[in-house]
C-alpha cells in the first residue's frame, strides 16, 4: 500500500501520535544492532561480528532458514537491507523470511528519501535495498496483539515500546509466538 507523505501525516494526527514518532522511522540494520546490543542478550553472539546480519547468517546455518520480525518497523528499512545482506552472501532469498509490524503504513516516498539523506552519511545504503525482492510482508496492527504467519528465530523492537499503552503485552506477544531458541531485542529511548 502506497501513501503519500501527508497521508502520512493526516494517519499520525488521526491516531494523535506525538511528532517524535516518525522522526526516526528509518533505523538501518547497524542502528538496530548496536542499539538492541545483541552482544549483550545472546551468549553465543560472534564477537566483532555484525549484529543482526551475523544472527541472520547463523540461523540459516542452523536451520536453514531464518524468520525475523521487527516490531515497530517504521518503513522496514532494516528488514530490506536484511534481505538485501543474505542475497548479496548468494545465500539465497528463500532462505530469509521478513515480516514487518507497525501501526502506520510505510511509505517508500520516505523511504526513498531516508536512503539519500544516509547516502554519505553515516552509513551507505545501495539503492537495490528498494527493490520488490527485499520487501518484507508488511502487517498494519498493534504490535501487542498482532499475530504472525510463523513463528520467528529473531524479534527486534527498537525505540517503541514508549508508544504502547501496554509494554508488558509488547514482550508477551513476541515471546509467546517465538521459535524456541529465538533471540528477542528490545530498546526504548530513554526521555
Amino acid at each position: 500500500m502506497a501513501i503519500s507523505l501527508a497521508e502520512l501525516h493526516e494517519e499520525q494526527q488521526r491516531l494523535q501520535y506525538h511528532d517524535k514518532i516518525c522522526t526516526e522511522r528509518s533505523r538501518t540494520i547497524d542502528e538496530i544492532s548496536g542499539i538492541i546490543g545483541f552482544f549483550l542478550l545472546d551468549p553465543d553472539y560472534p564477537k566483532g561480528s555484525t549484529g543482526i546480519k551475523a544472527l541472520l547468517e547463523r540461523y540459516i546455518a542452523e536451520k536453514g532458514h531464518v524468520v525475523w520480525a521487527d516490531f515497530g518497523c517504521g518503513n522496514a528499512l532494516a528488514l530490506r537491507q536484511g534481505k538485501e545482506h543474505i542475497d548479496q552472501k548468494g545465500i539465497g532469498l528463500e532462505k530469509i523470511r521478513t515480516y514487518g509490524v507497525d501501526i502506520l503504513p510505510v511509505v517508500e516516498q520516505e523511504l526513498t528519501e531516508t536512503i539519500d539523506f544516509l547516502r554519505g552519511k553515516r552509513d551507505e545504503i545501495p539503492v537495490r535495498v528498494l527493490d520488490d525482492k527485499y520487501a518484507p510482508v508488511f502487517m498494519k496492527d498493534d504490535i501487542t496483539t498482532v499475530v504472525l504467519p510463523e513463528r520467528p528465530d529473531i524479534v527486534t523492537c527498537c525505540e517503541v515500546l514508549m508508544w504502547a499503552y501496554d509494554p508488558l503485552m509488547v514482550f508477551a506477544n513476541a515471546a509467546s509466538q517465538a521459535n524456541i531458541g529465538a533471540t528477542l531485542g528490545f530498546s526504548r529511548i530513554n526521555y
